[in-house]
């Protein structure tokens, strides 16, 4: 609950209010309107408590169809400020509405998808159409989240799926920015990959970028890195790769900048709590994410988790210090901005198989809503280092455009540029605005005050 001040200013016989919150979100009723509100007691029942004016309920939207004034003034609900405007040329007494908004995002997505499966083989690539479809894992390839020693189920979306689209958020241009979901992560946040300012762009990069422009060096396949020696020095995280420094730019300028000179940013619903591994446990001179992702010994075995070997223990060599965040409860706390990329591990889970192209009709992280490569001819990178070799890195796993279709392979040397697609994560505490998920219809989010100061 936030605490709100209350003037009344009369002038030429016209009464003025203005509701303003003390924290980060603004709730406005301005112009020429005297106001009386009322509160939804619980969700969907219908019934409303008169409010005393003196205090904002946290989660709650406009009901616009309710909500009336007497001599005709217009209510209107502005999102990107989160306020009530009332236009007014007059003066006039209005009955606000709020209906109490406790539809959580994953919430959403949960029920829409209603079709829930799993899968135990990956050894070929899943494009087939897998509308309303989630599928799921748990155990001991994925985080353990609550410190019972069991990792917590995930989501996700595999194959051909067409009901993953999110609009979330604005660039410098004031163009829409547009999102599939990967996956509800196992602290029930939403995990999101960038897919431009369309639904049909094939431009969805935010720059493009060597992973680094070192190559001499195991410690040059790092997100962030340390010094040379042993992987512990490499995992100490004090330097930026090139790929993460487009990264946290593109976010400080669009994510992060205050929005009509008022304090509200998207930032404000993004998790900090959110893993991204740049899982650098390794097997003989292999990374832990080929061995996982190989037809070697055994086949393909994707994880969550971050260091865990193909057979789904930990790797000796697994450490929190690959696990970036920007929260320290629940990994490194080295990330400056809670942005990451997609892993070749979630590629697999989400259909793609390593050194194959895909087939038609593809699976979405390739796609844009024309069926196109979402990044044209462009190859894009993941965050998850391949293997070592000698005394240079031989980088990340990427994802190549439409000259090979979805191609999960690798580069030598942190060669390049490709595209940065980013990845954030929506804290486990925005609610469902409206949208189904479809590209017509992509789903878009509100958040109260108590979840924006929220880690998740």
């Amino acid at each position: 609950m936030k605490k709100l001040v209350v003037f009344f200013l009369i002038i030429g016989g016209l009464i003025l209010a203005v509701f303003i919150s003390n924290k980060k979100d603004k709730f406005l009723i301005n112009n020429n309107a005297l106001i009386s509100y009322y509160a939804e007691s619980e969700s969907g029942t219908g019934v409303y408590e008169k409010q005393d004016g003196t205090t904002w309920p946290d989660g709650y939207v406009l009901n616009e169809e309710k909500s009336t004034c007497d001599n005709g003034s217009i209510l209107s609900w502005d999102s990107s400020t989160n306020s009530v405007v009332v236009t007014a040329s007059k003066g006039d007494k209005c009955k606000i509405y709020l209906d109490k908004n406790d539809y959580y995002l994953n919430k959403k997505i949960l029920e829409d998808n209603s079709n829930l499966s799993s899968r135990t083989n990956f050894d070929s690539i899943f494009v087939q159409n897998a509308n309303e479809t989630l599928y799921s894992v748990e155990g001991n390839r994925t985080e353990d989240i609550n410190g019972d020693g069991k990792g917590e189920i995930v989501y996700y979306f595999a194959g051909n799926t067409r009901n993953n689209w999110v609009k979330f958020g604005k660039n410098e241009k004031d163009e829409d920015l547009y999102w599939r979901i990967i996956r509800i992560n196992e602290d029930k946040s939403v995990r999101l990959l960038y897919v431009g300012t369309s639904v049909n762009s094939t431009t969805a990069y935010v720059g493009t970028s060597v992973f680094s422009n070192l190559i001499n060096d195991h410690k040059y396949v790092g997100y962030m890195y340390g010094t040379t020696g042993e992987m512990s020095d490499n995992r100490t995280n004090e330097n930026d790769s090139e790929i993460k420094k487009i990264n946290d730019a593109w976010y400080e300028n669009t994510l992060l900048i205050k929005k009509d000179d008022k304090s509200f940013t998207y930032d404000s619903y993004i998790s900090k709590t959110a893993i991204y591994c740049n899982d650098r446990s390794s097997d003989r001179s292999e990374f832990s994410s080929y061995m996982r992702l190989n037809n070697y010994g055994g086949g393909i075995q994707p994880s969550y988790r971050c260091g865990v070997k193909k057979d789904g223990t930990l790797s000796s060599d697994a450490d929190i210090q690959d696990k970036f965040t920007v929260s320290d409860t629940s990994g490194n706390g080295d990330l400056k901005y809670p942005i990451g990329l997609m892993t070749a591990d979630e590629i697999a889970f989400a259909g793609g198989l390593y050194e194959n192209s895909l087939s038609s009709p593809y699976a979405y992280y390739y796609l844009n809503a024309n069926d196109e490569s979402v990044t044209g001819t462009l190859a894009w990178w993941t965050i998850t280092p391949r293997f070592l070799y000698g005394n240079s890195a031989v980088s990340n796993f990427i994802i190549s455009g439409s000259g090979n279709p979805g191609y999960l392979g690798y580069v030598y040397n942190n060669k390049g540029p490709y595209g940065v697609r980013p990845v954030v994560s929506l804290k486990s505490c925005v609610t469902w605005k409206n949208g189904n998920g479809s590209s017509s219809l992509p789903y878009e989010v509100f958040i109260g005050n108590s979840c924006a100061i929220s880690d998740n």
